[in-house]
């Protein structure tokens, strides 16, 4: 018996060449998609005054220097140092839900959020600068 020999008229040397580029570059494109997705954006801090009686049926957080040792931006925004500041804590997905869940809006409550820091009363929300 004879061993089969290819095809005349295919070399198997340029296709797989060509598969080897192929999937380099499919491996490196996705990588390069990756890195442009997972870019973080920066944020910052809005906060609007409110009457006491705005408040309503909203959650009232009493704001306190351990919120503001926990975010400084808070602290900034509330204590009139910076308007919109920038909130660099923001820009990990976690923290970010984190600090809408406790200071913008609670989901679970269905309500929203207000805060209060010697006697006034704020609404809050973040946006991408």
């Amino acid at each position: 018996m004879t061993p089969k020999k290819s095809h005349p008229n295919i070399k198997l040397g340029p296709v797989l060449l060509s598969i080897a580029i192929l999937l380099f570059v499919a491996f490196a494109g996705y990588g390069l998609y990756r890195e442009i997705k997972s870019t973080d954006h920066p944020y910052s801090i809005h906060l609007s005054s409110v009457n006491e009686s705005e408040t309503g049926d909203g959650v009232i957080v009493h704001l306190t220097e351990e919120d503001f040792e926990r975010w400084p931006f808070l602290g900034e925004a509330v204590k009139g140092e910076s308007s919109n500041p920038y909130a660099p804590e923001l820009t990990n997905s976690s923290r970010r839900s984190e600090f809408t869940h406790e200071y913008i809006y609670n989901g679970t409550l269905d309500r929203p959020i207000y805060l209060e820091y010697e006697g006034n009363y704020f609404k809050t929300w973040i946006s991408v600068v």
